[in-house]
């Protein structure tokens, strides 16, 4: 019955001697080992050991010696065919009736099967676990009561916490508070198994927080009865942080849109099949942008901008913006925009955003007018300034005309020099001095300058308006009914200025102006010329006063001639430059022979007549040089200077002679022929001084007289 049930036994059975040799071997040893019974038994027990586990079994064999039993451990034993073979080893000792060890008896299974299973566990478990170990998520295993039996390093790790330390937790226990009544609604929905995934914010170790997505799986068993729950968590506060980051950049972008004082617009590229930019659409305008270009907040956004402001391309700013996207190169300039109910002035700049562009801009319309006041102030003033300066200049040469008419002797000179000091005051003028005449019937030209004067040189006063209405005239081209009769009727003439030159009541003459060029007379120039003209009519006034008293205090009011006083200041002066300079000096003293027979016959009236007409004679018949006088009466001297006693004789003798030819005619009454006496005398025969040579001659005179008359006689 033992030998039956040994053969039967589903186990390998195999006995041995002390000595390890096999004793017996049933039929599951056959089959797990290969070897049949005649083949193994007698044999050695090693041949099933390999060397790797000889100590293994010779420690088994020292247990068995001292009567122990082995119970049921794993080994390998070597088959036939030199595998390897998984079994269940159980050891016991045979013992004799004495108790003594007399062999040994091994029952061996066969558990590759089950080793096999097991290692496809362990290497499913390790699949399991380094997808676990190294997946990005947290994983958290939860058993029913929601207690922690699991969790990967990565979510240990999130959390800051061991492995170690969180098991035996619950999933709440890492929540933040405020999030702790949700995770109960969530963990109990998926208990009902009502899918879903929520973000939850957790607590970690270190007081910071983890935003996560928690995705649970619940765990039941074979009667679907639940037994616990898988969880995944996502790491996701670095989003929630861009996030929140990006909600508070929107709030801050935002809130600059809307409080900023400068509009601000964004566009993006429309463009052709081949890549051109035809257009920009508006992606972004704030109100504040709405507000200077005239629009509603939104309108303009998906819009056109060539179709909702078209000037910005006659204007060139579209061009300037492609430029902006094409190149990056950003874009900084002021405009002037006017369309659409909208004229202002605008600075704006653009920059590249994308594929499009960004541009920031406001109004400077008042800044624009408060420059362009600033302008024209400073053009206001520099004009006052260089106005200043000109009537600064103006009146230096006022002053300088005025120092030069006064230093003039006579109005010839003064009209000479005026002629060469106004070209000055009155650029791009043609002008004249005109003097009226003693007879008050005729007005001539003393001085002119520029290139032509476009006025006649002489003529009637009442040819011209000043002088007949006695004010200023001015005409204008386009005013040719008011033209002087004057001027000259030239088309190209602009502007003419006539102004009367009057001095105590006297109307002196006329100050002229003409002009080919257009604003060359204007209101200042035509104050400024009146002055000029009262300036120069004093002038006149005061040099014909000179020239009246000078008149009256050296001649002789009824001949003409130089008179006594005169004769006596310049015969010296004379005297002292012929000494100075060993110049001989003569001097001729005339008498008219029975001049007061002429006046007891004919009156006093023909005897003043005879005089002024020998007075003439002597004007006509003297040198520059020479000085007439009259010294009394009938008596007149010539000083020449330079002259010698025989050159003064000479002219002498050819005086008498002149006068001796004339016949004298008065109030239609003949008065006959006249002759005279004369008497001259030289320096220095005949004197040093003046009154010497003058009685040295008179002398000689009235030895004339004795002679006879009407012959010249040299003093002694």
């Amino acid at each position: 019955e033992l030998a039956a049930i040994v053969e039967s036994s589903q186990d390998a059975i195999i006995s041995k001697t002390p000595d390890y040799l096999i004793t017996t071997w049933n039929q599951a040893a056959e089959r797990l080992f290969g070897y049949t019974a005649q083949e193994m038994i007698g044999h050695h027990v090693s041949v099933l050991i390999t060397p790797e586990y000889q100590d293994e079994e010779a420690l088994i064999c020292q247990r068995i010696h001292h009567g122990e039993r082995v119970e049921t451990y794993e080994t390998k034993r070597k088959h036939k065919d030199g595998r390897l073979v998984d079994v269940d080893l159980t050891v016991s000792p045979i013992l004799d009736t004495n108790g003594r060890v007399i062999g040994a008896s091994k029952i061996l299974r066969d558990i590759s099967d089950r080793k096999q299973a097991e290692l496809a566990l362990q290497q499913s478990e390790a699949r399991y676990r380094n997808i676990i170990e190294t997946t990005l998520e947290g994983v958290w295993m939860l058993d029913a009561e929601g207690k922690t039996t699991f969790v990967n390093q990565r979510m240990a790790s999130m959390l800051g916490y061991t492995e170690v330390e969180m098991l035996g937790t619950a999933l709440i226990d890492f929540v933040a508070l405020e999030e702790q009544s949700q995770v109960q609604i969530y963990l109990q929905r998926r208990q009902q198994g009502i899918e879903e995934q929520h973000p939850f914010k957790f607590q970690r170790q270190d007081g910071s927080s983890l935003w996560a997505i928690v995705s649970a799986t619940p765990l039941l068993d074979a009667q679907s009865n639940y037994v616990g729950a898988i969880g995944l968590l996502t790491d996701i506060t670095q989003l929630v942080t861009i996030q929140e980051a990006l909600k508070t950049s929107e709030m801050q972008l935002s809130s600059v849109l809307n409080s900023s004082l400068d509009g601000i617009m964004a566009f993006r590229a429309v463009r052709a099949n081949e890549g051109t930019i035809i257009d920009f659409e508006w992606l972004l305008s704030n109100p504040t942008a709405c507000e200077l270009v005239g629009r509603q907040p939104g309108e303009m956004i998906g819009k056109r901008f060539l179709v909702e402001m078209p000037r910005n391309l006659e204007k060139g700013l579209f061009d300037q913006y492609v430029q902006v996207v094409e190149t990056g190169e950003p874009l900084q300039r002021e405009f002037h925009y006017n369309y659409n109910g909208v004229e202002s002035w605008f600075e704006h700049i653009a920059v590249k955003l994308g594929d499009g562009f960004a541009v920031t801009f406001r109004n400077i319309t008042a800044i624009k007018q408060s420059e362009l006041a600033l302008q024209q102030a400073n053009q206001q003033l520099e004009e006052r300034i260089a106005d200043l300066n000109q009537r600064h200049a103006e009146m230096v040469t006022l002053s300088e005309i005025s120092d030069f008419l006064q230093a003039c002797l006579t109005v010839e000179e003064a009209c000479d020099a005026l002629s060469h000091l106004l070209a000055s005051l009155f650029p791009s003028c043609v002008g004249g001095i005109f003097m009226t005449s003693a007879s008050r019937n005729r007005v001539e030209i003393m001085s002119s300058w520029g290139d032509s004067l476009q006025s006649q040189t002489a003529f009637h006063p009442q040819d011209c308006w000043a002088l007949r209405r006695g004010r200023t005239h001015s005409m204008e081209h386009n005013q040719a009914g008011l033209r002087c009769k004057h001027n000259l009727a030239d088309e190209e003439i602009a502007a003419t200025l006539c102004i009367p030159m009057i001095a105590q009541g006297e109307t002196l003459g006329l100050f002229y102006l003409s002009t080919h060029t257009s604003n060359a007379l204007p209101e200042a120039k035509q104050q400024l010329a009146r002055t000029v003209a009262e300036q120069v009519a004093l002038a006149i006034a005061n040099l014909r006063l000179q020239e009246t008293l000078q008149y009256q205090s050296t001649r002789d009011p009824l001949t003409g001639l130089f008179n006594r006083r005169y004769l006596e200041e310049t015969l010296n002066q004379e005297l002292s430059r012929a000494q100075r300079q060993q110049h001989p000096i003569s001097v001729i003293m005339l008498d008219i022979d029975h001049f007061k027979r002429f006046n007891d016959t004919h009156g006093h009236e023909a005897g003043d007549y005879v005089l002024q007409t020998v007075s003439t004679l002597l004007k006509e018949n003297v040198r520059s040089s020479d000085i007439a006088c009259r010294y009394g009466g009938e008596e007149m001297i010539l000083v020449l200077p330079d002259s010698s006693l025989e050159e003064t004789y000479n002219r002498a003798e050819a005086i008498r002679r002149v006068i001796s030819q004339i016949a004298i005619s008065h109030n239609g009454q003949t008065l006959g022929s006249l002759t005279a006496s004369f008497g001259i005398a030289s320096f220095p025969q005949h004197g040093s001084v003046g009154s010497t040579l003058v009685q040295a001659a008179d002398a000689a005179l009235y030895r004339a007289k004795a002679a006879g008359r009407n012959q010249v006689v040299i003093a002694l």
